[in-house]
This record gives C-alpha cells, structure tokens and sequence, in this order.
C-alpha cells in the first residue's frame, strides 16, 4: 500500500516552485525594461549629437578650403602683377585690343521654395 497523503503537498511545493521561477524571471524582466527606459534619452541625445558634430566638422572643412582659396587669392594678388591685372581687367569688363573674351556664367540657382521636404 503506498502513501498518498503527501502527493498533493508535492503537486503545491512543485506549484510554487514554478510561480516563484516566473516571478522571479517577470522581475527581472522588469528591472531591464526600467534600465533601458532610463537610457534610451541619453542614447537619443547622444546620436543627435553625434550627428551635429559631423555636420559642424563637414562646415569647418568649407570653411577651411573657403580660407586655403582666399589666402592663395591674397598671394596672388600681393606677388603677381599679372594676376593684378587680369582680376582688375574682368571686374572692369575691359579687353586688350585683338583679344577675346569668353565668358562662362554659372546659372542661377532654380527656385524650390514651392517644393516641400520630406520628413525622414
């Protein structure tokens, strides 16, 4: 004759066991959500900034060929008379006699204020 009297304490005790697995696993389930909540605002203001950084440093390195042109312009007309007077020749729209002047204008900038950005 076997005992059954102690079945249903082990069916409760193995019950328990499992509930208290899944609370434990809900916990920290929870507690990673609440860690990642917390982060995810510094990881945004991180990327945006991040991203404000590379089109800061793409404007300085405009700027720094903008400088590199204009201080070879400045060389030029300090040291180069010729220079001088071709610069001062186009500016006054003037020609030597038997020359020929081609002029080569870029066009204007076509007008997209009608146009609409798409947001990404």
């Amino acid at each position: 004759m076997s005992d059954y009297s102690d079945a249903g304490a082990r069916r409760d005790h193995t019950v328990w066991d499992f509930l208290n697995r899944v609370l434990f696993v809900l916990a920290a389930f929870v507690v990673v959500a609440i860690t990642v909540a917390a982060f995810l605002p510094k990881l945004k203001t991180q990327r945006e900034h991040t991203a404000r950084l590379e089109q800061l440093k793409a404007e300085i390195e405009k700027e720094r060929v903008q400088l590199v042109a204009k201080n070879r312009e400045v060389h030029l007309l300090q040291h180069d008379p010729g220079y001088v007077e071709i610069v001062a020749r186009d500016r006054m729209e003037w020609m030597k006699e038997g020359e020929v002047v081609f002029r080569v204008e870029t066009p204007a900038k076509p007008d997209t204020s009608h146009f609409k950005r798409r947001e990404k």
